[in-house]
């Protein structure tokens, strides 16, 4: 007779249902690593969604490998995906280090996706340097694809800050890097510079590259005494302040960006940074403003399209953009994104919200619009769920369908929405 009240048995799963179970289960950005080093259209108004995304992952995989000895061999399969460089650096470099040794070529450091560099103390590192534990760890991850130093708080890890690396131009060569996240300066006090290692711009495989501070406006380019010439072969270049690539009217170094198709910018005065690439503005195909009300000052779509003559495709958030005037100059423009979040502690008027989103489509559709060539226009994000379902979007719609433009929705839900308001006309 069995005992009514002993543990419950557990039922045995085979070893590729449990690790099925633990992927599901920490579901995280860097799991589709090709669209995350691309960097997806509006990634900064999604950043916070991101980043909590990242961080309650990276708590799932801690419980799962803390629960027994299988669940840790099987979780490790994971659990190196996405790392963090900061406190207890020290540590980490020795289990990558030590699991290279028993394992030659089959370490845990080639599962490494994704490393997020937390800037060190101040007070025990010096301006612009790694500490040896980080260039240990990165060197123990050569499938590593996208690096991110991150800009918030400055790690105060003794441990970590007594290994200071010799040299603060050190070389870093990972061949493996698509993207690279670099805030130069974070919002703490006293302030201290890090440069960017050249060997990350050079890199041959860097495809996207973010590039400034957003919450302050400090010197945080690549420091030098006499101007030193940068190759990269960037495709995405996302500019996030006025001094992304130095202080404005003082250059250290020259770009060399053949490969240069998308410009992002996060902010108003990142458009001043543009002038340092601003050769290479025949060859930008696509451009994308950041959800920051300074937008709204002026005309800045029109000023990007005067430097930038070629561009195909245009993302903007609609109430943070200032609408683009009518005039006899025309782009070549074929296809329009756009998002409908608005700036945390913005306060709209609904009149006036309804009044911008209509006079961007008439921007974009009406009698005298610049974009004689639009063939597409998507709305990104579930917040056009209330846009597109009111009755009061119907007017917009029309205008859409009257230049038989394609209308696409890449949330469903507002897709549907649209359809019940708008049903598709037939003319028998």
């Amino acid at each position: 007779m069995s005992d009514s009240y002993g543990p419950s048995p557990v039922l045995p799963l085979p070893a590729e249902l449990l690790l099925y179970i633990f992927k599901l289960a920490t579901v995280n950005p860097c799991r589709d690593i090709d669209r995350y080093v691309d960097l997806p259209p509006f990634e900064s108004i999604e950043s916070g969604r991101q980043e909590e995304e990242f961080d309650v992952a990276l708590g799932t995989k801690r419980s799962i490998i803390l629960t027994c000895s299988a669940f840790n061999r099987l979780g490790k399969a994971i659990m190196y995906e996405d790392i963090r460089v900061g406190r207890g650096a020290a540590v980490l470099m020795d289990i990558l280090d030590k699991s290279e040794v028993e394992s030659p070529g089959a370490g845990i450091g080639r599962m490494v996706k994704r490393a997020v560099l937390f800037p060190l103390s101040s007070e025990t590192s010096a301006p612009g340097r790694l500490s040896k534990s980080t260039l240990r760890i990165l060197a123990c991850c050569p499938n590593i694809r996208a690096l991110s130093r991150h800009k918030g708080a400055i790690s105060h890890d003794g441990e970590c800050g007594a290994q200071e690396s010799g040299s603060s131009h050190q070389e870093l060569h990972i061949h493996s890097l698509e993207r690279v996240d670099w805030s130069s300066c974070p919002a703490d006090d006293p302030p201290f510079v890090a440069e960017m290692p050249h060997s990350v711009w050079g890199s041959e495989s860097l495809k996207t590259l973010s590039v400034g501070v957003q919450e302050c406006s400090r010197f945080t380019g690549m420091q030098e005494t006499d101007t030193v010439n940068v190759f990269s072969n960037i495709r995405t270049l996302r500019v996030r302040s006025i001094d992304a690539f130095g202080l404005p009217g003082q250059r250290f170094f020259t770009l060399e960006l053949p490969s240069f198709r998308r410009l992002i910018l996060d902010q108003p005065d990142s458009l001043y940074a543009l002038f340092s690439v601003i050769q290479y503005g025949d060859k930008v195909d696509t451009i994308e403003l950041g959800l920051h009300s300074g937008f709204l000052e002026h005309d800045y779509i029109a000023v990007l399209l005067i430097y930038c003559p070629n561009v195909t495709d245009l993302y903007f958030p609609v109430f943070t953009t200032f609408i683009t005037r009518r005039n006899g100059l025309t782009y070549s423009l074929r296809h329009v994104a756009l998002h409908a979040a608005t700036e945390e502690g913005l306060s709209l008027d609904e009149t006036w919200q309804w009044e911008h989103v209509s006079g961007h489509f008439e921007a974009l559709c009406g009698d005298g619009s610049r974009f004689t060539m639009l063939e597409r226009i998507t709305l990104h994000g579930t917040e056009w769920r209330n846009v597109v379902g009111d009755p009061r979007f119907i007017p917009s719609a029309r205008l859409i369908r009257s230049r038989s433009i394609a209308l696409f929705f890449e949330d469903e839900t507002a897709r549907l929405l649209f359809d019940q308001v708008n049903p598709v006309e037939v003319t028998l």
